[in-house]
């Protein structure tokens, strides 16, 4: 197995080699490598990563380019064949909904914590709280003097 992939190693780099490459494949090289991780760990991008992986990665890239292959389908050739993670950017909505998926849940918890709140504060303090009986002027007297005549104790 290692025999042949270091015999499609050699072989992409000696067709690579072969071909010059012109300064604008040189960029689309650069930007595909960057835009792709190391299958091997998924640190790094194999732009910089120093695994056989990565490199046989980059020498199939510069073969692809140079067989004119454009950015999407050699990204494309390397999701169906590693899946999403391969990316160092996902493609669509899937990296969107896993970042919302908290704080929606946070919302949505709060929300009904909220509602349990109120519904218990309702509960104990209804809305048409009962009159409050009255007192008779006599007790309210005796009771104005108590208070006075113990705060006056204290001034």
């Amino acid at each position: 197995m290692r025999f042949f992939l270091a015999l499609l190693l050699a072989f992409t780099a000696l067709s690579a080699t072969a071909q010059s490459i012109t300064t604008q494949q040189g960029v689309k090289i650069k930007n595909i490598e960057e835009k792709l991780m190391a299958p091997c760990c998924y640190t790094q991008n194999i732009r910089e990563h120093m695994s056989q992986e990565a490199e046989q990665m980059r020498g199939e890239v510069t073969s692809m380019v140079l067989s004119g292959k454009s950015e999407q389908e050699i990204l494309d050739y390397y999701k169906t064949e590693y899946g999403d993670t391969i990316l160092v950017v996902p493609d669509g909505n899937s990296g969107r909904v896993l970042f919302m998926t908290p704080y929606l849940l946070l919302i949505i918890a709060g929300s009904f914590l909220s509602f349990l709140l109120l519904r218990a504060a309702r509960r104990n303090n209804p809305i048409c709280a009962p009159s409050i009986p009255e007192t008779r002027s006599g007790d309210w007297l005796a009771m104005r003097q108590r208070i006075r005549a113990e705060i006056g104790e204290y001034f």
